[in-house]
């Protein structure tokens, strides 16, 4: 292996869960492993040198002191504390003051960020208030300085100039809803009623825009994951049913797409904001946060023996755990299943927000990234950002069980904010420049490789060839040229054919065929169906020869949300039906009345 990247924390002595039911036991044991790391990691007081760090060690602190409730001991404490966890927490509230502003720091030279503290308090105060001594119970209240009805003036800063960015609105909106249901201990009544001065009715309408058209900063690097905090608050803690169940249906979504477009714990899909958080490294601590919050139910996961050292995550995935764990809601078994079970893996997905991205997932490989090109999310006087801008991934091929790195798989393009790459069909991609990495030709694996002509061949299935996961072989044209394609086949299709019989059926089928970049060309795949497809199309497959994946809609713009055979929504309209593989039924997520929002499973 010629790239290990490095982890921080050890879990090689937890097995890898296979089993919905492993992973649910995991969970427990996970979420208590990453909190200590995190509780104990970075130090705790008033003033923060960073916000978040500081929301996140005192939650992490607290939910250790939650779970080791130690009644005929000492209460747990960091080595070499004098305090305990709780004791530290409380001590470090006690003096806080409200020292900046909620909303975008650094703007126009304002002092912002405190919303990031405004969710944690939040998840401390109804969370674990029975940790918090009585007078900083107090304290948190007075913090919580965003009440009443939403505060149209929160949605730019700089005096009206800047729009304020998407995860800071959640966080203070979210924040403000909670805390408008806090009773006030001055008065013994509620801060303010959420049916009463509109909260209820904007938090519903906000939670259904995401199930009819995702978010402006889609799988944000890191933004995303301040969203998702806000959200899982509104889960754990909103009184109200239907903004309870609103927040569970997206956040289900998002668990979905995690489940479409990520494999064994890595994940790649287009984003937009920040650029320079894009890395070849899946599990760099600036990867997508999304995937590494779930890793309390699927770590260490089998691609993670490829860490340094094996089966390690890194202290950004621990916190990422830490919010996860905190929090009550649970992926669906379904979901779960998709996550630790590879051999129920078998789809194709697309999804359309302000970008789009496409994913198609057999039990030894997921073929994703890509993506469309999106401006900055946000723009003063019609310039924006380009930190802000929509990063398009490199088109990969990305084996189960194994390989960390973007440059260890087979990939076509590259990142780019600019070009189009969404050419990926069933169990097929083309792009420009693919390669071929190391991996799969040097060394041992030279038997394992035929070239002919154009084509190369690879064999991922056979004994002596078989990659780390369930096997596939891998027929390539145009390697390394300005234009190419692959088609990957599980080994479970093979019938036994050796990689030679591979090659030789695959050029029977396409005999006399011409393969180029300027023009439409038509490929005969494994399964006899004929893909047709041209790069130079925005959405260059055109016919796959499967119907049910040929009646979904052509022109990206016509895509709803979600299509595909996995995840499909009904329009923009708000209503999200889940199928998968290896669980009966349907989950519906119907969010198309936005006062009256309905979850729902199927059991056939």
């Amino acid at each position: 292996m010629d790239y290990l990247p490095f982890g921080d924390i050890d879990l090689s002595a937890q097995p890898t869960p296979a089993t919905v039911s492993q992973a649910l036991a995991q969970r427990p044991v996970l979420s208590l492993i990453a909190a200590e790391r995190v509780a104990c990691d970075k130090p705790l007081s008033w003033p923060p040198a960073n916000k978040d760090d500081f929301a996140l060690t005192a939650i992490a602190k607290m939910y250790v002191a939650s779970v080791i409730n130690n009644h005929d001991g000492p209460p747990p404490r960091c080595p070499g504390h004098r305090l305990s966890l709780r004791e530290e927490v409380n001590d470090a509230i006690r003096p806080a003051t409200i020292d900046s502003q909620a909303g975008t720091d650094g703007a126009c030279g304002r002092t912002g960020d405190y919303d990031v503290l405004l969710k944690g308090y939040i998840r401390l105060y109804d969370g674990f208030g029975d940790y918090l001594d009585p007078d900083v119970r107090y304290r948190i209240v007075q913090l919580l300085d965003k009440r009443g009805p939403f505060d149209e003036t929160d949605e730019h800063v700089c005096n009206g100039k800047v729009p304020e960015s998407e995860n800071h609105l959640w966080m203070i909106e979210t924040s403000r809803y909670l805390t408008n249901q806090i009773q006030d201990p001055t008065t013994g009544r509620t801060i303010s009623d959420n049916a009463r001065n509109g909260m209820d009715a904007y938090m519903l309408t906000s939670l259904q825009n995401v199930l009819k058209g995702d978010f402006i900063e889609y799988n944000s690097r890191p933004y995303e994951r301040y969203t998702v905090d806000a959200i899982e608050n509104l889960y754990d803690y909103a009184q109200n049913a239907n903004v309870k169940t609103a927040a569970r249906m997206v956040l289900d979504y998002l668990a979905a797409k995690v489940a479409a477009s990520g494999s064994d714990g890595r994940r790649d899909p287009p984003y937009r904001r920040r650029e320079s958080h894009n890395h070849l490294d899946l599990f760099h601590s600036e990867a997508d946060p999304l995937a590494a919050r779930f890793f309390i139910y699927t770590a260490p996961t089998p691609a993670m023996r490829d860490m340094n050292p094996a089966k390690s995550v890194t202290i950004a995935a621990a916190q990422e755990m830490v919010l996860e764990a905190t929090s009550t809601y649970r992926p669906p078994d379904r979901i779960l299943d998709l996550w630790v079970n590879p051999a129920d893996r078998s789809f194709f997905q697309r999804f359309h927000y302000d970008g789009a991205e496409v994913d198609s997932a057999e039990p030894g490989f997921l073929i994703t990234g890509g993506g469309l090109p999106t401006g900055p999310a946000y723009t003063v006087l019609g310039q924006g950002a380009d930190e802000d801008r929509g990063v398009v991934e490199p088109v990969m091929l990305m084996p189960a069980g194994g390989l960390t790195s973007v440059s260890q798989m087979i990939h076509a393009g590259y990142a780019s904010p600019q070009q189009d790459q969404l050419c990926i069909g069933p169990d097929f991609a083309c792009g420009s420049e693919i390669t071929i990495p190391a991996w799969y030709t040097s060394g041992t694996r030279a038997k394992c490789v035929l070239r002919q002509g154009a084509w190369t061949y690879l064999d991922v299935s056979s004994s002596g060839c078989a990659g780390p996961g369930p096997g596939f072989d891998v027929a390539v044209y145009g390697a390394g040229r300005e234009f190419g394609f692959f088609e990957a086949v599980p080994a479970g299709k093979l019938n036994g054919a050796s990689l030679a019989d591979f090659a030789r059926q695959t050029l029977a089928r396409n005999k006399g065929r011409t393969f180029a970049l300027a023009s439409q060309n038509s490929y005969v795949a494994w399964g006899g169906n004929t893909i047709v497809f041209d790069a130079r199309d925005r959405q260059p497959i055109l016919k796959t020869g499967i119907p049910a994946i040929d009646s979904l809609p052509v022109p990206v713009e016509s895509w709803p949300l979600a299509a595909g055979t996995l995840i499909n929504s009904v329009g923009r309209s708000g209503r999200i039906v889940i199928t998968t593989q290896g669980t009966a039924g349907r989950l519906i997520l119907d969010d198309t009345h936005a006062t009256d929002p309905v979850r729902s499973e199927t059991s056939t």
